[in-house]
């Protein structure tokens, strides 16, 4: 009986001087083992970090570091016609506080048309929150106000209004 009570005294933590003196082990099971399963799939970072895409096109990717938010917007080429060419490429920086994300884009497209190049900047910006793989909010074409080389300037499309962006 004085060794149950010891059993029972280590089991509940009790000092085995509390015991009558003795120091019994404790029994093991050899074959007892304890086993986590990782949570199914794998929660998704909250950071901005990683490359976002429009639609099926990448358009950026973003680097946060504590309450900083850096990066580039990936070089966008298009026809614009007949030998005309636009490429649009641009850096990031913004803010990030917990899920919501404050980015300015400096952007720089160049236009070409063979033989002549014009070069417009300006800047954008976009408002959002993190959702999981998703980054939705609003973006702004043009809150500074595009300057080119060209007189008279060129009309530059705009993205203004509610768009996501999906993590790959």
């Amino acid at each position: 009986m004085t060794s149950l009570w010891c059993v029972a005294c280590v089991a509940l933590g009790v000092a085995a001087a509390g015991c009558n003196g003795m120091s019994p082990t404790a029994p093991s099971d050899p074959v007892a083992t304890v086993s986590m399963a990782q949570p199914f799939p794998a929660p998704v970072s909250q950071t901005v970090t990683g490359t976002w895409f429009l639609d099926a096109q990448n358009f950026m990717t973003l680097t946060e570091r504590d309450a900083s938010v850096t990066g580039m917007e990936a070089p966008f080429t298009l026809s614009a016609g007949p030998g005309i060419t636009a490429t649009r490429r641009g850096m990031i920086s913004g803010t990030a506080s917990g899920a919501e994300v404050t980015l300015t884009l400096a952007n720089t497209v160049t236009i070409t048309d063979g033989s002549t190049t014009t070069s417009c900047s300006g800047t954008d910006t976009f408002s959002g929150t993190v959702v999981g793989s998703r980054l939705i909010g609003t973006y702004r074409s043009g809150t500074s106000a595009y300057r080119c080389t060209a007189s008279p300037p060129v009309p530059l499309p705009a993205i203004d209004g509610p768009i996501t962006f999906t993590r790959q």
